[in-house]
């Protein structure tokens, strides 16, 4: 039982670090404008470019918020579970 909490923690641990790695390129989403980007479709240099470009911005930073919120419940569950495995032996 001990190795297994042990692993766990390690587990825990990891899991950690690639929720704190998604958070972390969550915060580096920059917006440019749409005509900088490779989309379809003609794009004209005025406000409705950078109104696009946030709004792709804001779903890529979205994606990255998500899967780093499901990595830090999934470091907290095999956490708490690490911290269980002494009770139970």
């Amino acid at each position: 039982m001990k190795y297994l909490g042990n692993a766990l923690s390690f587990l825990g641990f990891v899991l950690g670090f690639v929720s704190a790695y998604y958070w972390f390129q969550a915060s580096k989403v920059a917006v440019s404008p749409a005509w900088e980007l490779e989309i379809r479709g003609d794009v004209d240099k005025n406000i409705m470019g950078w109104v696009t470009g946030n709004m792709i911005a804001f779903k890529k930073s979205g994606e990255l918020n998500k899967r780093a919120a499901l990595w830090t419940a999934a470091a907290v569950a095999v956490s708490t579970l690490a911290s269980a495995i002494p009770l139970l032996g």
